[in-house]
């Protein structure tokens, strides 16, 4: 038991640390270098047949983020940028489009450093409607490290049998995924988010910045995440038809920081060996979390 307990503490010890070097990061969207950016455009109203190069040519912009990563492929194999930003033009984006990625081999993404997904006007409307697939799931091999965006993205009415946003990232390398500005209502996918990081990269980051949760009824818990920093910024939890905590974390460290947990939900938080923290945080109650640590305080960062 003395030995149980050791560990523990030592778990604890290790996420402060972590806790403490993550309190620097920015709460807003940003490019490495705007000279190594490639910058790639989804233009839904494009009735044309998408081209390898639909993004960045004269062509008028790709039809749908698979297409859309195709030309990211294309382009790369030309020019070296650290940046790559797909851009959502007109507002709505229909997923009933090609937007699968799990079959397109990312063969030139290991040279980037950040990949946005960003809405050109103010929360993009993703319309999930008609569609039983997945947005977003990444599962390649990473050589290096890798930052993910997503920017001014409204989901709404997704029902599909995939996870919303799904990443298993191959290999031990460092990766982020940040959301800013992003909505999500009328979710009923087996989860909204899941990241599942090999447990020898403790350090990958997932953020929620000024983002907004109504009326979800996800099959399983809305976010899960192992081996992960997370951080829930200026966001809110409303109204869900759960039975089931929002977060489901292993051996992770979350920051709840000047947000808004909706009283519907029993507990936020559940898993196991977590360190959780809470800054100026209504409605909040303790996490049912098995082996965690929580903390209640209104210091500032």
């Amino acid at each position: 038991m003395k030995i149980i307990n050791n560990i523990f503490f030592i778990i604890v010890v290790l996420f402060i640390n972590i806790s403490i070097s993550y309190q620097t990061e920015s709460n807003t969207p940003s490019l490495y270098r705007e000279d190594e950016t490639c910058t790639i455009i989804i233009n839904p109203k494009q009735l044309q047949k998408p081209t390898m190069d639909c993004g960045y040519s004269n062509y008028g912009g790709c039809t749908s983020i698979k297409h859309a990563l195709y030309s990211l492929n294309m382009l790369l194999k030309t020019k070296d940028c650290s940046t790559a930003k797909i851009i959502i033009e007109n507002g709505v984006y229909y997923s009933f489009l090609l937007n699968s990625v799990d079959s397109i081999e990312l063969s030139n993404l290991n040279n980037i450093k950040l990949l946005q997904i960003v809405g050109k006007e103010k929360k993009t409307f993703i319309n999930g409607k008609n569609f039983e697939g997945s947005f977003f799931t990444f599962k390649e091999q990473l050589a290096s490290p890798i930052e993910f965006q997503f920017v001014n993205l409204n989901f709404r009415n997704w029902h599909g049998e995939g996870n919303l946003i799904d990443f298993s990232p191959g290999g031990n390398k460092f990766v982020q995924i940040k959301f800013f500005n992003c909505t999500f209502k009328n979710i009923e996918t087996p989860s909204i988010l899941t990241a599942n990081f090999p447990f020898s990269a403790i350090n990958n980051r997932v953020s929620f910045y000024n983002s907004d949760f109504r009326n979800i009824s996800t099959i399983n818990n809305p976010v899960v995440i192992n081996h992960s920093n997370i951080k829930f910024t200026d966001s809110n939890i409303n109204y869900s038809k759960m039975a089931l905590t929002f977060f489901n974390l292993d051996s992770s460290f979350i920051k709840f920081s000047n947000s808004t947990i909706s009283k519907e939900l029993i507990y936020p938080v559940s898993g196991r060996n977590n360190y959780v923290e809470v800054y100026k945080t209504k409605d909040m109650t303790l996490a049912y979390c098995y082996n965690c640590f929580i903390s209640k305080s209104d210091t500032k960062d």
